[in-house]
């Protein structure tokens, strides 16, 4: 069994049944998780803090604050069924980190509640709070930089990204993250 601890640049990982637990800052889990790192959002109605974003189920490996009992999927009194948005290395497959810069809106979807479509289970409608920095990254986009002003993404800061980058490929003994940012 190894262990895994977040403090001064040292990491160590618990195994147990199949789900990672890093201690401190972050937790790997091995779970249902929607998954928000491509997602483009819309602000809430009258909120400047508050966006819904269309995210996709996904199943494995994934990164969040929480402990993995407090991510675990739900079903509340009305019988939606309830997912936490995580990070991962899905989308690493198929989409380039793309960085946005000069304070444009982004949103920061890690570790919030999101409702599967009844009609789609591979969908989740996830809140997500909207954030202002003077630059962020995310899966979204394409590499069309252009976009980074017109639309709302899901996104993270890259200290975010680097730290839950390390994390997870620490979680998942891999070599190296498997990111790859746009080109230049």
């Amino acid at each position: 069994m190894r262990k895994l601890l977040w403090a001064v640049g040292c990491l160590s990982l618990i195994s147990i049944n199949g789900i990672a637990e890093v201690s401190g800052n972050y937790a790997v889990c091995s779970q249902p998780y929607a998954l928000c790192t491509t997602a483009t959002c819309k602000p809430v109605p009258g909120s400047k803090s508050q966006s819904v974003c269309s995210c996709i189920v996904q199943d494995g490996a994934s990164l969040g604050t929480l402990p993995c009992d407090k991510r675990k999927p739900t079903t509340n009194s009305q019988g939606q069924q309830l997912l936490f948005s995580n990070f991962s290395f899905e989308n690493a497959k198929t989409n380039w980190v793309m960085t946005c810069n000069s304070n444009h809106p982004w949103t920061d979807c890690l570790d919030k509640p999101c409702t599967v479509d009844p009609q789609n289970s591979n969908q989740v409608t996830c809140t997500c709070e909207i954030k202002y920095t003077t630059s962020f990254i995310t899966f979204g986009g394409q590499c069309a930089t252009a976009s980074c002003g017109t639309t709302l993404y899901s996104g993270a800061t890259a200290t975010m990204l680097e730290q839950g980058s390390q994390a997870l490929v620490s979680a998942m003994h891999l070599a190296k993250s498997p990111m790859q940012n746009c080109p230049l």
